[in-house]
């Protein structure tokens, strides 16, 4: 992970994370740190990408609190124009167009809840990606997708966001 010390006192040391932001678990990192067990206090905000971190150690805690950074994370970013692209896992299979569209036509059939559910399930995942792919400062269709769907949702209702978010599946799966 790059990073940057912005501030440093004998036990405090400040970490500017470039890698940071909204998309970023910091609990893992955090994790890692507090095993030194030489009585650290971590504190990360992600709105400033900054990383303290108070300790009871010298120059040699200094390092290894380094390392552990540099290692959490790798220092170059992923770059790829979609999510289904990053992992082959993710890339939408014929099942998944023919439940997703039969679950979109079986929809008004439904009761109002369930339907509600059911659209949840398929727009809440890609609203998570967009989200994390802003946090990481990068505006790709995945953030498209997010920003098109919250719209959806905010003007259209769940139907409307249901249907859109079957469009991207079928556009993800033509990609392919």
């Amino acid at each position: 992970m790059r990073y940057k010390i912005t501030h440093e006192l004998p036990q405090r040391i400040r970490f500017k994370l470039e890698n940071g932001g909204l998309g970023f678990d910091f609990s893992p990192l955090k994790k890692k740190l507090l095993a030194l067990k030489n009585d650290i206090h971590v504190k990360y905000g992600s709105g400033s990408r900054s990383l303290l971190v108070q300790h009871r150690g010298g120059e040699e805690l200094k390092e290894k609190v380094q390392d552990i950074i540099r290692d959490h994370m790798p220092t170059k970013r992923p770059v790829v124009s979609n999510s289904s692209e990053a992992d082959p896992a993710l890339k939408p299979t014929k099942m998944d167009l023919l439940v997703n569209g039969g679950l979109l036509l079986a929809s008004p059939y439904l009761p109002w809840r369930l339907s509600n559910i059911l659209v949840m399930g398929s727009v809440i995942p890609k609203l998570r990606t967009g989200v994390r792919t802003l946090g990481q400062s990068k505006v790709n269709s995945d953030v498209a997708d997010a920003v098109a769907l919250g719209a959806a949702m905010g003007t259209g209702g769940n139907a409307l966001a249901g249907k859109l978010s079957y469009a991207m599946l079928l556009r993800d799966f033509a990609k392919n």
